[in-house]
């Protein structure tokens, strides 16, 4: 018995880089749920702390490297919708890069 995977629960072959995220936070001016919430978590010295100002673009909060210091890094901090928003947009990009690219 095999397993059926659908259209709409499909997995990405690889990690969305921070650069990749940043081409998508450019052009659609989304902001992230730990954004709008102000704090992330990062694991600390023995647990998980909610570090303020934490977000895909400062990973480890702001005294930390921001993500153009870690450009080929995974994007973190996304929640679901988060993903589910890039993924929108990144699949309305391809399609049209595949329309406009198509001959006549």
């Amino acid at each position: 018995m095999g397993i059926a995977i659908s259209a709409s629960s499909r997995i990405g072959r690889t990690l969305v880089t921070n650069t990749q995220y940043a081409a998508f936070t450019d052009a659609t001016g989304f902001t992230t749920h730990a954004e709008e919430r102000g704090f992330g978590l990062v694991y600390g010295e023995r647990f998980w702390e909610e570090t303020e100002g934490a977000s895909w673009r400062y990973p480890a909060g702001p005294v930390g490297p921001c993500w153009r210091d870690l450009p080929d890094h995974p994007a973190v901090h996304l929640c679901a919708g988060d993903a589910d928003a890039y993924a929108a947009w990144a699949l309305y990009s391809r399609s049209c890069r595949e329309v406009t690219s198509s001959p006549l």
